[in-house]
Parts: structure tokens; C-alpha cells; sequence
């Protein structure tokens, strides 16, 4: 375990904040992989006093961040998370996920969000313009409503070659996905577990290989 200080959060939309951490030694990891923040202070959460969260710095950045709903009512270890003070620690976990970009930037990356599963995009985003990297990305992305969307800036900002949104009680429909989609794309997934693994086993239904679907889904959350 590593020790990271609290730093900052602020709040993107209302009940989705951004917090930020300074690790005490520099964290190893690439965009788009996540880890597991230990809130010693958290006793009493039936789920205990961790969480994951993919993080949404770049590892050339001085902070790390993730994103995070705080929604009432809050667990345990959310309210000890919405307290922290400046300078209150942390423990870090070991850094894992597969969700990060493929060495070759001419495969064509397709991401399927839901909720603050886009979050698991963030990092891949700011990588991708970083590195000035020609890549064909397309975006889907299903909200709750429109005021849920704590990610319009940086999507309004990225050159997607198409983007969708699904704005509840509007669906993500998968065979939009397929009208973009060939042999040679890899489709990330990200959201709740219903979300990700009903979109998993309809893709491939629609004939996707196993090995072009990347994903990941948010534990512990009916709905995101």
C-alpha cells in the first residue's frame, strides 16, 4: 500500500465530484487503469473501507484523480470521502484494469459508457491528445438525464469521428454500435454490471470476437 494525501475535489454536476491526491511516492500505472483508496477512518461500511476507482490523471501528472457520485443517501465510505480535509491520507492499492490503449493507433476504438462509467475514458482521452495521436474513436454514451453528464466538456472538446448520447428513458441501442464497427475494432465497455455484461453478450451475438470487447464495470452499483 502507498500513502496519497487528499488535495482538492470539486464538483463537475450536481452528485458527481472529481477528487484529487498527492501520492507520497509516484504511482506506476497507464491511462484508463484503476485502483483500489483505503479510508482508514471508514469502520462501519458493510462493503468496507475500500472503493475502486479508474483514475482520470495522466501518469505525468503531479496529482491523481477519479471520479466519483456522491448521492444521498451516501454509504459510509462516501461520507468519510466527501469529509476529508486537505492533507488527510489515504492508502493506495496495487494498480490494475485493462482498459487502456492499444499499442497500434491505426486499430479503431469504439467506447460504450454508461453513467460515470465514462469516466473509465477520461485518462484515454487526455492521452490520446497528448500524444497528438490520429486515432478513429467513436463514443456511445447513456446518462440518466441531461444534467448528469459531468464529462461535456471534454467530449464536446474531443474530435470523435461519431459520438451518441442516450438520455434515459432513451436506450443505447447496440446495433448502432454495429453500424460503425468492423473485424478490426476493439470495444471498450464501461458502467454498471447490468449495462456492461447485457452489452457484452449482445455484441456478441451480433458476431464480435471475445477478444475485441474490453470491459469493465463499476461494483456495487445497481445504477450509474
Amino acid at each position: 500500500m502507498k500513502t496519497a494525501s487528499f488535495v482538492r475535489r470539486e464538483e463537475l454536476v450536481p452528485g458527481i465530484w472529481q477528487a484529487y491526491f498527492r501520492p507520497e511516492k509516484p504511482l506506476s500505472y497507464i491511462a484508463g487503469q484503476y485502483v483500489d483508496v483505503r479510508l482508514a477512518a471508514v469502520l462501519d461500511d458493510p462493503r468496507g473501507p475500500r472503493r475502486t476507482f479508474t483514475l482520470t490523471s495522466l501518469p505525468n501528472e503531479e496529482l491523481i484523480s477519479f471520479i466519483y457520485r456522491a448521492d444521498e443517501p451516501m454509504s459510509r465510505y462516501k461520507q468519510e470521502l466527501q469529509a476529508l480535509e486537505t492533507g488527510a491520507e489515504a492508502q493506495l492499492g496495487e494498480v490494475l484494469g485493462d482498459l487502456v490503449l492499444p499499442k497500434l493507433s491505426s486499430v479503431p476504438l469504439i467506447f460504450i459508457a454508461g453513467g460515470i462509467g465514462m469516466a473509465s475514458f477520461t485518462a484515454l482521452l487526455k492521452q490520446i491528445e497528448q500524444d497528438k495521436d490520429k486515432r478513429t474513436v467513436h463514443l456511445f454514451y447513456g446518462l440518466r438525464s441531461q444534467y448528469d453528464d459531468g464529462f461535456k466538456a471534454q467530449i464536446d472538446a474531443f474530435p470523435f469521428a461519431s459520438k451518441q448520447r442516450y438520455i434515459r428513458p432513451q436506450r443505447l441501442d447496440v446495433n448502432d454500435v454495429a453500424k460503425v464497427a468492423n473485424h478490426d475494432s476493439l470495444i471498450y465497455l464501461s458502467g454498471d454490471q447490468t449495462f456492461v455484461l447485457s452489452l457484452r453478450d449482445q455484441l456478441r451475438a451480433l458476431g464480435f470476437n471475445h477478444s475485441q470487447i474490453v470491459f469493465d464495470y463499476y461494483d456495487g452499483y445497481a445504477d450509474l
